[in-house]
């Protein structure tokens, strides 16, 4: 199953009290990372939140943004600490510039830092319906997943189709290549046997035997292609495959690498070249699946 690491999910409740809205932004991360943004009115749920969003997601870095709004009349508390930094300024102000004013109680009023709006979610059925907001905004997240994933999906197919020309021409070429070098090597050995009348043959044909060793892409071709047999399976898995699909580009590369090195056939090689740009190509929308 493929579902895309990126996506964006929201979701509103309301009661009688307050109104809830969450939104959920997920990006890329190769483990998983939760940061939960509120005005610290439900500090004290922030580990359930994050073990709920860790249970759901999987992978990603997750963002998760949580406004609450009171649907009475609004209550509020004088914040302390933020009065006594707003008259400490104002003192600063008057004496650099030298102004005797002071601040009156109506200017401190229409000063919206100094007090914070009194919200109580200790009812249990306020928590339940924040729980409930989260847990919505998820499943929009999710669904939104497997919208991209469906177009990841089409691109995955149309790389790897590419990428299995890419081998079926290699393989083919390899063949004809492995012919042609074994013609040229006889004609070879005949010249210099018939001008070297000591040589040491079963040495010579060791040494042959041992460079066409050297130069044979077989086992690396055959371990792409089963490579890419487990790259399929991974995408049609009910499980999450995301990091085992990147693994297994990772080995694909160091095939084509091997391919490349290996081979003195420039059809081969331009091939691998190829090959290779549409592994990248892979890799970097495998970099995007959970």
């Amino acid at each position: 199953m493929v579902l895309s690491m990126t996506g964006f999910g929201k979701a509103n409740k309301k009661n009688k009290d307050y109104t809830f809205g969450a939104e959920i932004k997920s990006f890329n991360n190769r483990f998983i990372e939760v940061i939960v943004k509120n005005n610290n009115l439900i500090s004290q749920y922030d580990h359930e939140i994050i073990t709920l969003i860790k249970k759901k997601c999987i992978r990603g870095k997750l963002i998760l943004n949580i406004k609450i709004s009171n649907n009475n009349d609004k209550k509020y508390v004088l914040n302390n600490n933020k009065l006594k930094s707003i008259i400490k300024l104002s003192n600063e102000i008057k004496k650099e510039v030298k102004i005797e004013d002071d601040l009156s109680l109506n200017d401190l009023i229409k000063i919206p830092y100094i007090y914070d709006e009194v919200i109580s979610l200790d009812n249990l059925s306020n928590k339940k319906l924040l729980f409930k907001t989260i847990n919505e905004a998820i499943s929009d997240l999710n669904i939104f997943r497997k919208k991209e994933g469906k177009n990841l999906l089409k691109d995955l197919n149309a790389k790897l189709k590419k990428i299995n020309s890419n081998l079926s021409n290699i393989k083919f070429l390899s063949k004809n290549t492995l012919k042609g070098e074994y013609k040229l090597l006889s004609e070879k050995i005949s010249k210099i046997t018939n001008s070297l009348s000591k040589i040491d043959k079963d040495r010579l044909y060791q040494e042959i035997a041992i460079l066409n060793e050297r130069k044979d892409i077989n086992e690396e071709i055959i371990r792409m292609s089963s490579h890419i047999t487990l790259f399929q399976s991974c995408i049609k898995s009910k499980t999450n495959c995301g990091k085992k699909m990147n693994f297994l580009l990772q080995e694909m590369l160091r095939e084509a690498n091997t391919i490349g090195s290996k081979s003195d056939n420039f059809k081969i090689s331009h091939i691998v070249v190829d090959l290779k740009s549409n592994l990248e190509q892979l890799r970097e929308q495998v970099q995007n699946i959970i």
